[in-house]
């Protein structure tokens, strides 16, 4: 890398710090004092189950989802784990929700572990204790830091997970502050933590780089295999507000991206 390079390279991951750090002072300021707003500071991320659904829809369909509750009961029908990782998630309701069904019709819980990866943990003293209940774990942490990313092998290691069977990111807005000079690295991190076993990784990117998806995809696009099933099924959702990318990885697929 060239010196003038990587001096850009550093100047964009400091003003992502910066930015980062704006982004948390304004939601601990939200969480801790503003009243009304504590508890809603992620309405805009997180979501029931439905709304991640609805999110995902072409993408899902595309990689031959009918729901994610359907996705995940059908591989604990067949014996297979259900592990699942929820990046950007807010207070953890999508993982509630999957593990804490609203009704008696709704199916039963099929996650064997779930964690949410959010910037604040703002949730109610009765929602930590009803995450403990359902066994689902939040940890505060920033994407774009080493120290979260040890967090989380720590909790793999703690609750024995080898691997994530869906990890799946529904940032909004909050994907601006990851600068796209660590896609690739991100991609790498999550596909080294995503099952061989079809586990299902999709996330939004943001919209100012709709024109350049297929560029900034790339790393999850070029893994080398002869069989079509090895290479990982890339969709794009048109209907989407955020321009959205979804991998399944197969048993046969590379453990490294290139």
């Amino acid at each position: 890398m060239s010196e003038d390079k990587k001096q850009s390279t550093i100047g964009v991951l400091r003003e992502s710090k910066r930015g980062v750090e704006k982004w948390l002072k304004a939601e601990e300021r939200a969480v801790k004092y503003e009243y009304g707003i504590k508890g809603e500071v992620w309405s805009m991320y997180g979501g029931l189950v439905e709304h991640y659904d609805r999110g995902f829809q072409d993408l899902r369909v595309g990689l031959g989802i009918p729901s994610f509750r359907d996705y995940l009961l059908e591989r604990k029908k067949s014996g297979r784990t259900t592990n699942v990782l929820d990046l950007m998630g807010g207070d953890a309701s999508f993982l509630r929700d999957l593990k804490n069904p609203r009704s008696k019709d709704s199916p039963p819980s099929s996650v064997d572990a779930g964690l949410c990866v959010t910037l604040v943990d703002g949730r109610e003293k009765y929602l930590k204790e009803m995450d403990k209940r359902l066994g689902i774990d939040v940890l505060s942490g920033d994407l774009t830091s080493n120290g979260t990313w040890r967090k989380i092998d720590e909790w793999q290691r703690n609750r024995g997970v080898e691997t994530f069977d869906l990890i799946i990111c529904r940032g909004g807005d909050g994907l601006d502050t990851v600068p796209e000079i660590l896609y690739p690295h991100l991609f790498k991190r999550i596909w080294k933590r995503l099952s061989r076993n079809d586990g299902v990784f999709l996330t939004q990117l943001p919209i100012a780089v709709a024109e350049r998806i297929d560029q900034l995809a790339q790393p999850l696009k070029s893994l080398p295999g002869t069989k079509s099933y090895i290479q990982p099924r890339i969709v794009y959702d048109p209907n989407n507000f955020y321009p959205s990318v979804g991998v399944i990885k197969a048993l046969d697929a590379p453990e490294k991206l290139i």
